[in-house]
């Protein structure tokens, strides 16, 4: 089985919307994860969410040269 950029790029995609969901405090995490790990799992997925649209950018760049 072969991933193809768009795939690729699909999935990337919703996990970046998760990652930004849990970050802007949309998803709440209460009886998810251990309740001091709230603030750090929240900035971790802000960073990471900041992180994926630059990659998510550049991947359309890419799918649109092609």
């Amino acid at each position: 089985m072969t991933i193809t950029l768009s795939d690729f790029t699909l999935g990337f995609g919703v996990a970046t919307t998760i990652a930004q969901g849990i970050a802007s405090g949309t998803v709440h995490l209460t009886n998810v994860v251990p309740m001091e790990w709230i603030p750090s799992v929240t900035a971790w997925m802000g960073l990471i969410a900041f992180a994926n649209v630059a990659v998510l950018t550049a991947l359309a760049k890419m799918s649109a040269s092609k």
